[in-house]
């Protein structure tokens, strides 16, 4: 009720705005739903004023199965041209004073006509709705903490990088990361500092890895890196320098060292995504088992038999 109460007052602004036209931006999930009615998103504009729409990718999709969701959305702007009754500058319009001084009589009459105004918005909010696509595209993409990318996002590459071993022949590995200790972390100093630590320790998987590598945050304090072309003893080294970059670094306010346990994989062909994550998930639990603060590598009966 209060979304359709919100659409009957800005219906009334833009009737009492007196529009020559109407431009509506909708996101392509309503062309999705509505199918045959889509049009009745442009119908109430038209009763008010000539209104064209168009749409673009949205904040929801499909991926592999998955449906990815966020708020839908609906951009409408009403335009016309300045009158005598109803004049503005140019300055009024850029907010720049300075576009007045050679002719402050000048006005929008004498600037733009109604097609130019439609032209110039049309390349704005093109440029806005990119803008704010290619953030909406980041957010839906990586963890709002530290900027790796999200649980969601990791299995999509994952899944992926499966499908192209068993299609290519191309083999990566993976290594999965645990905290050691991190409840007893935010027990003794915080959640403001055990936030600290997972930031931190972000950016040292951020800058141990190549551009090609794929780092983000598995859930809580896990983590998993997934190597592509990379053979398990070339992740054992990755894992290793980083699990001593963590432990050297100055964190915790008493000065005492962060730690964590890494478990390293690699896949083979004819490898499934569970297979695979059950494999990533007992080297982790190995190397935690074994003392912490190490790397364990654990290789498929496959390819240690090779």
């Amino acid at each position: 009720m209060k979304i359709i109460n919100g659409s009957r007052r800005v219906l009334g602004r833009i009737r009492d705005f007196g529009p020559q036209g109407m431009l509506l931006f909708s996101c392509v999930v309503r062309r999705y739903y509505l199918k045959d009615d889509v049009n009745q998103i442009l119908s109430a504009y038209e009763r008010i004023t000539p209104a064209a729409g168009g749409y673009t990718r949205g904040e929801i999709d499909r991926i592999e199965g998955h449906v990815y969701t966020m708020n839908m959305n609906l951009v409408s702007a009403a335009f016309r041209e300045e009158t005598k009754d109803h004049k503005r500058t140019i300055a009024d319009i850029t907010g720049d004073p300075s576009h007045m001084e050679n002719d402050p009589a000048l006005n929008l009459d004498d600037f733009l006509s109604t097609v130019q105004c439609l032209v110039s918005f049309i390349t704005v909010t093109s440029k806005e709705l990119s803008d704010a696509y290619q953030k909406l595209a980041f957010v839906a993409g990586h963890d709002s903490l530290t900027d790796l990318l999200n649980r969601g996002r990791i299995e999509w590459v994952l899944r992926h990088l499966i499908e192209d071993t068993n299609k290519t022949h191309h083999t990566f590995s993976a290594i999965m990361i645990d905290i050691d200790s991190f409840k007893h972390i935010n027990d003794t100093y915080g959640h403001s500092v055990g936030e600290d630590v997972l930031i931190r320790l972000a950016d040292i998987m951020k800058s141990g890895v190549r551009p090609t590598d794929y780092a983000g945050r598995w859930g809580g304090d896990e983590f998993v890196i997934l190597l592509p072309d990379t053979d398990i003893d070339q992740s054992e080294e990755v894992a290793d320098r980083m699990r001593r970059n963590f432990a050297e670094a100055d964190i915790l306010p008493d000065g005492k060292a962060v730690t964590a346990s890494f478990g390293v994989t690699t896949s083979y062909e004819g490898e499934t995504l569970e297979s695979f994550y059950r494999r990533m998930d007992s080297a982790l639990y190995t190397a935690k088992g074994a003392g912490k603060n190490q790397v364990i590598l654990l290789r498929s009966e496959k390819s240690a038999n090779n």
